[in-house]
């Protein structure tokens, strides 16, 4: 699916959750330099916390590979999610 998740993610979610299991690599949609100019990072920093939010509900276990605004690299299944104590934490690149 090729889609500004920034702008419309409700399909890719829905797509994601009818799976049974699934890999999800968002790319680096929330750490590309350009989106950083053009959104700011506050912006970018709450749109991604927003989509870990999303992902850590699924019934179903997602693996999870994508980069956090400013780095950080995260690949995890969505329902260790719920290890990020206190915001997320930026992981190595």
């Amino acid at each position: 699916m090729n889609i500004d998740l920034l702008k419309e993610s409700r399909g890719p979610l829905e797509f994601i959750r009818e799976g049974e299991r699934c890999h999800v690599w968002f790319s680096n949609i929330f750490d590309y330099h350009w989106k950083m100019y053009e959104e700011g990072y506050p912006h970018l920093e709450q749109k991604f916390d927003e989509m870990l939010c999303e992902l850590s509900g699924l019934e179903n276990p997602c693996y999870l590979d994508l980069y956090r605004p400013a780095g950080g690299h995260i690949h995890r299944w969505s329902d260790e999610l719920h290890d990020f104590n206190g915001g997320i934490q930026t992981l190595s690149k």
